[in-house]
């Protein structure tokens, strides 16, 4: 049975009322392999988001530049961000398709029709199942389960007018998502829907901020905790400050929340991360392109939400600087942002900071980037991927060495990095990203 479930009201908190209908999502019924194999299973790696892939060890700096383009995947529009889980790569495509490839043999094992939305459209693994985000109906949006081993619709979960879905982050047996709408100023939810049914469990609101056609950013989870960017609403609303919000995992119970960014304009898109016990957001430190802002990288106590450093990454700005994303988080506690210059060669873009918030190193990379890095390896010997544009190859990945920012190696394929630039997963000694437009690439060790 598939269960299309619909929160009716954005506004009410802790329901868990949903209601079943009937729907149907066409799939392949194909058989998947069995063996276990390394994953890359939601953006950033895990549910925090951290960025840094732990059982990576195949790749390293003294080999990274032999990294050489060892199967090509092709769809009939650009990838979107892609999820690796037991020798399965998932990919969806702006052609409107979900398609699962075995990576041992290169071949299709099932595809099916899937809408891609004009906003994030990523996936997250567990226990055999795939969600993603998806339509559910006219110019509605929400989140959609289907089986990893047949590509068979299993739920879908739906908001009443919700007009744009985080991707969705899962921790154990639970997907949470944000839910952004226009017909309310603010308006705004964090859902936590079980993983296996679809059923909702808990909804906190007004909250996640609404962040244009690119909807809001997935939340991070860790310890038991959810944090989401949050905008601060009117008289009532549980959430008063713009930045960082803090609700229980079990429960959406409010926390914390802690103000980015001055009160007059603070920034709550959602650029964080959580992992070890800290939350890293980055973040404008005012709502406004021409009034003069910095960029900076905060890290706050998960538990409390106390300030343990905040970092301007630039000086005083105009003009429509941002973070490329969330930060990412090393071994040792150094943190790595990257930073949209707006074509000003002067200004550094890619910026590591020591474990306790001081400047480790800035650069001024050639080529671009347009997304957040992955991370491979020791912090200070590791190695941060990214999709550029630019390259010297004219590929669309890219490596910097982690202890000082310098290239170190791109692909040579052609084309150009695809609107929806994502960081790229890397496991099992293999490094995915788009290519040629249309096509996954995956690039080993040679």
């Amino acid at each position: 049975m598939i269960t299309i479930a619909l929160r009716r009201n954005a506004c009410l908190m802790n329901s868990a009322r949903a209601i079943g209908l009937g729907a149907a999502l066409l799939g392949l019924a194909w058989a998947l392999p069995a063996a276990a194999s390394p994953g890359w299973l939601q953006i950033g790696y895990n549910s925090g988001h951290s960025g840094f892939n732990n059982t990576e060890t195949a790749i390293k700096p003294k080999n990274v530049a032999t990294l050489a383009n060892a199967g090509t995947y092709t769809t009939g529009g650009a990838v979107l961000t892609p999820v690796i889980s037991k020798g399965i790569a998932y990919v969806r495509s702006t052609d409107q398709n979900l398609y699962a490839w075995n990576l041992a043999t290169g071949k299709l094992v099932w595809s099916i029709s899937l809408p891609t939305e004009d906003g994030p459209n990523g996936m997250a693994v567990a226990s055999d199942r795939l969600v993603t985000n998806c339509v559910t109906g006219t110019n509605q949006s929400g989140i959609c389960a289907f089986s990893t081993k047949t590509g068979k619709s299993l739920w879908v979960f739906g908001e009443l007018n919700g007009q744009s879905f985080s991707p969705p982050t899962i921790a154990g047996k639970t997907v949470y998502v944000a839910v952004s709408y226009n017909e309310v100023e603010y308006a705004d939810i964090i859902v936590a829907v079980d993983l296996e049914t679809g059923a909702q469990l808990w909804g906190f609101g007004s909250c996640a901020d609404y962040c244009e056609k690119f909807g809001p950013n997935a939340p991070a989870v860790d310890n038991g905790t959810v944090y989401f960017g949050c905008v601060g609403g009117g008289s009532g609303d549980p959430v008063t400050d713009t930045g960082v919000c803090a609700v229980n995992a079990s429960t959406g119970a409010l926390v914390w929340q802690y103000q980015l960014g001055c009160t007059c304009g603070g920034d709550g898109q959602g650029r964080l991360i959580a992992q070890g016990g800290t939350v890293y957001a980055a973040y404008q430190t005012a709502n406004c392109y021409q009034c003069g802002y910095t960029i900076d990288v905060t890290a706050l106590n998960e538990s409390t939400g106390a300030k343990i450093y905040d970092t301007p990454l630039t000086g005083q700005l105009n003009d429509s600087y941002y973070p490329l994303g969330p930060p990412v988080l090393g071994p040792d506690g150094t943190v790595y942002e990257g930073l949209n210059a707006n074509n000003n060669p002067n200004q550094p873009n890619q910026f590591a900071l020591n474990a306790n918030g001081t400047l480790q190193w800035q650069v001024s990379t050639v080529p671009s980037f347009g997304a957040p890095p992955t991370l491979v390896g020791k912090s200070g010997k590791g190695v941060l991927f990214f999709a550029c544009s630019g390259a010297q190859n004219g590929g669309t990945t890219c490596a910097l060495d982690a202890s000082n920012g310098s290239v170190v190696w791109n692909s040579s394929d052609g084309g150009l990095a695809s609107y929806d630039s994502f960081a790229p997963p890397v496991t099992g000694g293999a490094v995915y990203n788009d290519c040629n437009n249309n096509d996954l690439c995956v690039y080993k060790v040679q």
